[in-house]
């Protein structure tokens, strides 16, 4: 098992050899990943893993995408796709384009599930999508737009509470591997890999998902991520988070304005 001291010299390592910056993200989290992911692969200590990573230049996105957290589903928290769906969606109707940047995307279930509902309203032809993640594993998948047959019924419950009123199976075509998502709706999705700790900019966005993921950072890298995002918004553009997440104690907050129901702010100035 790697020790804290082992874990802080990694972390140097990461960011001066491989320009991989985890130093922010919470120590606790990325140790247990980091240690589960040395017995996985038989590591007698952390010499043996820095030589297979120096010597590898592939290993790196190996070890990234096993280190990294990858949990959804379509229409995941219902409550959250129902706002989306009956209060935000009617908001951006006059833009002639809606640019949406969907952060920590996962293997795509959330960014699917928000273009279907931009597809019921009748403006996913105006939308421009980003789909970004660390994890190139993830977005291989994502962008593949497979999903399990056996999850469909449960995926199309979540669907319902999420305000969906079409044929849910339309979205879909069946294929031996699987449900496959309709082409005129990946079309609209593009899938990108970035670092949310690189700060690096994107361009600017309508509205801005990240559900899930700042819960993994320590303070100081999610005041970095909400400078950013502030940078990528103009007036009346949305951020929403995740139900354990805030903008309410960040340096941009007074410039927003929280939906009641909802983690969702508005852009107000």
């Amino acid at each position: 098992m790697l020790g804290k001291t082992e874990i802080e010299t990694l972390l140097t390592d990461l960011q001066q050899i491989y320009g991989e910056d985890f130093r922010y993200y919470s120590r606790d989290s990325f140790e247990r990943r980091v240690n589960r992911f040395v017995k996985l692969e038989n590591f007698k200590d952390y010499s043996a893993l820095l030589t297979k990573l120096r010597s590898d230049k592939h290993y790196i996105q190996h070890f990234i995408d096993h280190i990294t957290v990858n949990v959804t589903e379509m229409f995941r928290d219902t409550a959250f796709f129902n706002t989306l769906n009956r209060q935000l969606i009617p908001q951006l109707t006059q833009h002639s384009t809606i640019r949406i940047w969907h952060a920590g995307c996962s293997t795509g279930e959330e960014v699917y599930s928000t273009a279907i509902l931009f597809q019921e309203a009748g403006l996913l032809e105006k939308c421009v999508i980003l789909a970004t993640d660390i994890n190139s594993r993830v977005l291989e998948r994502a962008d593949s737009g497979l999903f399990y047959s056996s999850l469909m019924p449960l995926y199309e419950a979540k669907y319902r509470l999420a305000g969906g009123e079409k044929n849910f199976s339309s979205y879909f075509t069946k294929t031996t591997e699987g449900e496959k998502i309709s082409e005129n709706i990946r079309s609209q999705i593009s899938f990108q890999n970035h670092n949310l700790a690189s700060g690096n900019y994107l361009g600017k966005f309508d509205l801005i998902i990240c559900r899930n993921v700042l819960i993994y950072f320590d303070r100081i890298m999610r005041e970095m991520v909400f400078r950013l995002f502030d940078d990528s918004t103009g007036p009346n553009s949305f951020i929403a988070l995740g139900e354990r997440e805030t903008l309410d104690l960040s340096s941009i907050s007074k410039h927003y304005t929280k939906l009641e129901s909802e983690m969702i702010w508005k852009k107000t100035n």
